[in-house]
C-alpha cells in the first residue's frame, strides 16, 4: 500500500465523510463538473525518518493537502471538521497505516467556481512495511 491509497481508504471509511462526500474524493485535482461537496488531497511532501545510525527505511514524515469544497460556507466548516477529527483517528501499526503529527488551516472563496475551500495541511508519519 502507498500513503495515497491509505489515506483514500481511511477517508472514504469514515461515515460522516461518505455522507457528506460519498467517494468524491480526489486525488491532485478536482474533475471538471463533479457535485460538490468533494475533497481533493495532495501529498506536498515527503522525507525519510533518519536516526543517529542511518535511514529508519520504512517511516516517513508525510505532508499532505486536503482541500474541501462545498458551495456553501457552513457546509465546508463541517466537512473540514469531519476530515480533521478523521485524520486524528489515524493509526499506525508496524505493518502500515499512519498518524497525525500536526494540522494547519485557511479558508477561502473561488469567485470563478462560486466555491468555499477550507484547505487543511496534515503533517503524518507514515510505515511504509
Amino acid at each position: 500500500m502507498s500513503f495515497e491509497s491509505d489515506l483514500y481508504s481511511h477517508l472514504k471509511a469514515d461515515a460522516t465523510i461518505a455522507g457528506l462526500v460519498g467517494t468524491r474524493i480526489y486525488p491532485m485535482l478536482l474533475p471538471q463538473d463533479t457535485t460538490k461537496p468533494a475533497i481533493v488531497y495532495v501529498i506536498v511532501g515527503a522525507s525519510d525518518q533518519i536516526d543517529l545510525d542511518s535511514d529508519d527505511g520504512n517511516l516517513q514524515e508525510v505532508r499532505v493537502q486536503i482541500d474541501n469544497w462545498c458551495a456553501s460556507h457552513a457546509d465546508v466548516v463541517t466537512l473540514a471538521e469531519a476530515v480533521r477529527k478523521r485524520m486524528q483517528s489515524a493509526a499506525m501499526t508496524s505493518t502500515g497505516g499512519f498518524k497525525l503529527g500536526s494540522h494547519f488551516e485557511n479558508s477561502g472563496y473561488d469567485p470563478e467556481t462560486k466555491l468555499y475551500r477550507k484547505m487543511q495541511e496534515f503533517s503524518c508519519w507514515y510505515r511504509t512495511t
